[in-house]
């Protein structure tokens, strides 16, 4: 188990930044040279945890690694709060989100492929559940792309999205992934660093 720090270059603008590396590789190249090897197959019944705050670049990660990589499934709490609600933006019962969650990860196992969960996961409890549940339905790897955009360039992007986060919701989430921080001990095999 081990943290890999991974120094994105941020564009001039601060919009989304695209994952891009110094080496050259494409994200689902380096993510694999990173857990496997270079050129090893992703294996089957893997998850990848994003982790960050609302605007840290979680869902343009999240989007290259489909586009990469398209036999995974994509699992984003804010798509379903869109099914669910009609709107993204509507928090609604968590547990109904939850419900849809947990369904769309036990069909992923089923069809034996791996997936990418795009949500915060910002509160160390939830994570250890989500990650203890996950092992418990089949995923045989669990990484962590924890997001580590700068709280200011959060706050900056999310002042320009049509659906916009409160700004104590963001401030919450910078201080509760502060003081609890992800680490491979939550149970995760691996925890790369992208900021």
């Amino acid at each position: 188990m081990s943290i890999t720090d991974y120094h994105c270059s941020l564009l001039a603008s601060d919009s989304a930044t695209p994952l891009a590396s110094s080496r050259g590789t494409r994200p689902m190249q380096w993510l694999l040279s990173i857990q496997h090897g270079l050129n090893a197959p992703l294996p089957l019944t893997a998850l990848i945890l994003l982790i960050g705050l609302p605007g840290s670049g979680k869902s343009t990660v999240a989007k290259q690694l489909i586009a990469e990589c398209p036999q995974m499934q994509l699992i984003s709490t804010d798509a379903i709060r869109g099914q669910l609600f009609g709107d993204e933006i509507i928090q609604g019962p968590w547990f109904l989100v939850w419900q849809e969650v947990e369904r769309q990860l036990q069909q992923t196992v089923a069809a034996n492929q791996s997936a990418v969960f795009d949500a915060t996961n910002a509160q160390r409890s939830h994570r250890r559940e989500l990650i203890a549940c996950t092992r418990d339905l089949g995923f045989t790897q669990i990484v962590g792309i924890w997001m580590t955009t700068p709280v200011w360039l959060c706050l900056a992007r999310n002042k320009r999205r049509d659906r916009r986060v409160p700004e104590e919701v963001i401030l919450r989430m910078h201080r509760q992934l502060r003081d609890a921080p992800p680490s491979v001990e939550e149970g995760l095999d691996d925890l790369i660093k992208i900021g």
